[in-house]
């Protein structure tokens, strides 16, 4: 069956709240997901596409990648930052 949620794991779960998933179909995905708030929507989306442009750029330099681990201090990188974030401290998600 063609659905996103059997891409590398994307139905695991959802982007804003721990707990949900793992999703069996697209549809079941966005029903869960439809029902969290745009601006906490805005926000996962938002430190997602942060977390794969981080380990992009990191892919791209000479050396690149080179273990697992590594992307997982990446990702901490990235939460550390969206963490101390200004506009994730404004409001409630």
């Amino acid at each position: 069956m063609s659905e996103l949620v059997n891409i590398a794991g994307t139905g695991e779960g959802c982007p804003v709240c721990d707990g949900a998933g793992p999703f069996t179909s697209d549809a079941a995905a966005i029903a869960h997901m439809g029902q969290h708030n745009a601006r906490a929507l805005a926000w996962a989306y938002l430190q997602e596409k942060a977390i794969v442009q981080r380990i992009l750029v990191e892919l791209d330099e000479p050396g690149g990648i080179t273990a697992e681990d590594e992307i997982d201090e990446l990702i901490k990188e990235v939460e550390l930052v969206a963490g101390e974030s200004s506009a994730r401290r404004a409001a409630p998600y």
